[in-house]
């Protein structure tokens, strides 16, 4: 009788301790297997893992609520802030409309293109710079205006041509200098006023038609040389007078009748080898006061038939010697 009893304590203690251990044991086992386990090859491994998508979902909702991450002034950028919860509550919009099996169908550009661990070693420009809640609160504009899905479908032109890693190795220019929720507060003017679906109906002209990467190799002229906030600060003159639609609808005539591109091949002369802002500031006389079609009609003579660099290496005479108000 004894002997059973021992034997059935015994029993009854192991089988307390396999119970007890064996889910530990078997979770232990789950989670390393799941740790170590790698991601389905078909779609996710066979490209690096980017942004959200790129750390376990154990550590966003750590970082969501984690009082040390606010503390430390990491604020969660875009979509991070709700939870996934509230994604279905609003639409998706741009690259986040179209199932992630399609991403790698087509090149990472902009801040797609860099791991989101590299985003706040950048200050945020543009639309990037607020939270995603507030991007319908306004309507889209230009780019941001159609479905990502067609961004492909067309060659990207200006500073969307190059990554956006390089848009901090030179200074922002015009409306990029500026954070996008400005935008909306001054009217829209030129290629900017038309949504950009219809920028490809119209073949590209000037400084649009080559890519942004050669902007820095040649001096800014004329009103590119300064900050957009001032070209409503001065009326507008000549062809930025008319909205740019209109730019077509009548040939083009002078300088603006050849790519911007050999501007660079010859010496800026007269009234474009100064800076815009000075243009008001004195009446058009002589050359400067008849269209630019004509002057091609007449040779130049005298002052004008040098470059205006030339102007100060020899002593001004007769009426030249005197301010051009009088």
């Amino acid at each position: 009788m004894k002997v059973s009893a021992v034997v059935l304590i015994t029993t009854s203690l192991l089988c307390s301790i396999f119970v007890t251990a064996a889910p530990v044991a078997i979770a232990s086992e789950n989670l390393a297997e799941r740790e170590a386990a790698p991601e389905p090859a078909t779609i996710w491994g066979s490209r690096p893992l980017v942004g959200r998508t790129a750390l376990p979902m154990a550590k966003i909702y750590k970082r969501e609520a984690s009082p040390e991450a606010e503390a430390s002034g990491s604020p969660l950028v875009v979509r991070d802030p709700d939870p996934e919860a509230r994604w279905s509550a609003r639409p998706l919009v741009g690259r986040d409309a179209e199932p992630e099996a399609n991403w790698g169908a087509r090149p990472l550009v902009g801040r797609d293109a860099e791991p989101e661990a590299n985003w706040g070693a950048r200050p945020l420009i543009g639309r990037d710079a607020e939270p995603e809640a507030n991007w319908g609160a306004r309507p889209l504009v230009g780019r941001d205006a159609e479905p990502e899905a067609n961004w492909g479908a067309r060659p990207l032109v200006g500073r969307d041509a190059e990554p956006e890693a390089n848009w901090g190795a030179r200074p922002l220019v015009g409306r990029d200098a500026k954070p996008e929720a400005n935008w909306g507060a001054r009217p829209l003017i030129g290629r900017d006023a038309e949504p950009e679906a219809s920028w490809g109906a119209r073949p590209l002209v000037g400084r649009d038609a080559e890519p942004e990467a050669n902007w820095g190799a040649r001096p800014l002229v004329g009103r590119d040389a300064e900050p957009e906030a001032n070209w409503g600060a001065r009326p507008l003159v000549g062809r930025d007078a008319e909205p740019e639609a209109n730019w077509g609808a009548r040939p083009l005539v002078g300088r603006d009748a050849e790519p911007e591109a050999n501007w660079g091949a010859r010496p800026l002369v007269g009234r474009d080898a100064k800076p815009e802002a000075n243009w008001g500031a004195r009446p058009l006389v002589g050359r400067d006061a008849e269209p630019e079609a004509s002057w091609g009609a007449r040779p130049l003579v005298g002052r004008d038939a040098e470059p205006e660099a030339n102007w100060g290496a020899r002593p001004l005479v007769g009426r030249d010697a005197e301010p051009e108000a009088n």
